[in-house]
């Protein structure tokens, strides 16, 4: 598999898992807690089922900004600057274009800018 495969790969997989956490997401808490009311429900309860919607929206959040940097990683493919680094125009080490689909950078500026 070549490299804009592994990044097209990458971007249908972050697709897929984006749309199963809005669909999640999108669920009533009525509905997601099979509760017809949250009355009898003891408020620890409610509370745990609001963390862990507000968890699914946080991850939604984080596989949303990996996309962003996959379609970066490609749009650069396809100028021809993926092996560049976007801070310091040098090369990007092979391993890690390899190991990190969505990298822009090279390990020298991840380290320092992360």
């Amino acid at each position: 598999m070549d490299e804009r495969q592994q990044i097209l790969a990458r971007k249908m997989q972050l697709e897929q898992l984006i749309q199963n956490k809005q669909e999640i997401i999108m669920i009533p808490l009525s509905e997601w807690t099979d509760e017809l009311s949250s009355y009898d429900q003891h408020s620890a309860d409610n509370a745990t089922d609001l963390y862990e919607r507000e968890k699914n929206i946080g991850i939604l959040e984080l596989l949303e900004l990996e996309l962003e940097k996959v379609n970066d990683a490609l749009n650069r493919y396809d100028l021809g600057q993926r092996a560049i680094c976007s801070i310091c125009g040098q090369p990007i080490e092979p391993q890690r274009l390899k190991r990190l689909v969505s990298t822009t950078v090279c390990s020298q500026c991840a380290h320092y800018y992360d």
